[in-house]
């Protein structure tokens, strides 16, 4: 059997009086020590290749320190930058604005690839659990609504439907039109079942199906 994974956040979000608070978790990024010993060697020795050996190394330290630390604020500020325009998320629990890479990239200043380093395995915590960074990249479906919008809008819809005559999925291509989602019906119906639900006659026998066995003595 696989042992199981424990996630650790790398970022916090907190609400506070003057809204969200983004913090980075002490530890989260990995810290460096230098052995003592070689510090000392470095002041005590006479040997120009031991000097040169050593000094190269500190070097190479130096300059891993600041990769780290250079990572560490890219994903704080890719954080902060990601709360601001999903705040709805955090605040109302309301659904993901269109956000890619590209959009954080540009606002940020970085190049893709940086942006996508920064995000890669980082986890962020809130009130809600905990998600990775890459949730909340969410592709606009219609410039105006996130593709995670609507899933989320399809969703409650199947929720409310009645089981005994559940809609057909032009019928709910229909619906979230409605709404103000510009969705055609092959992509309702790609989202559905992402989410994992049957069509149609699936979901009315589903229920039949569930009903028989209720009634069953």
């Amino acid at each position: 059997r696989n042992q199981p994974e424990y996630v650790v956040p790398d970022v916090t979000v907190e609400a506070d009086e003057e809204g969200l608070s983004i913090q980075a978790v002490e530890g989260s990024f990995p810290t460096l020590e230098i052995n003592q010993t070689y510090l000392e060697l470095l002041k005590t020795t006479d040997d120009p290749e031991v000097q040169s050996y050593l000094k190269e190394k500190l070097a190479q330290v130096d300059q891993l320190q600041m990769n780290i630390e250079t990572r560490r604020q890219n994903t704080l500020r890719c954080a902060q930058a990601i709360v601001a325009r999903q705040k709805a998320f955090f605040l109302q629990g309301g659904a993901l604005a269109p956000m890619t890479l590209a959009d954080l990239a540009d606002e940020l200043g970085l190049h893709t690839s940086t942006v996508s380093r920064a995000a890669r395995g980082k986890y962020l915590l809130c009130a809600r659990g905990v998600y990775p960074l890459s949730y909340f990249f969410s592709r606009s479906l219609d410039g105006q609504h996130s593709a995670h919008s609507a899933r989320q809008a399809l969703t409650d819809l199947i929720a409310s439907e009645d089981p005994a005559s559940p809609w057909s999925d032009q019928q709910l291509t229909d619906q979230l039109t409605e709404q103000g989602f510009v969705i055609s019906r092959r992509t309702v119906a790609k989202y559905r079942q992402q989410l994992g639900f049957g069509t149609q006659a699936q979901r009315r026998q589903g229920q039949l199906d569930e009903a028989r066995t209720l009634a069953e003595p």
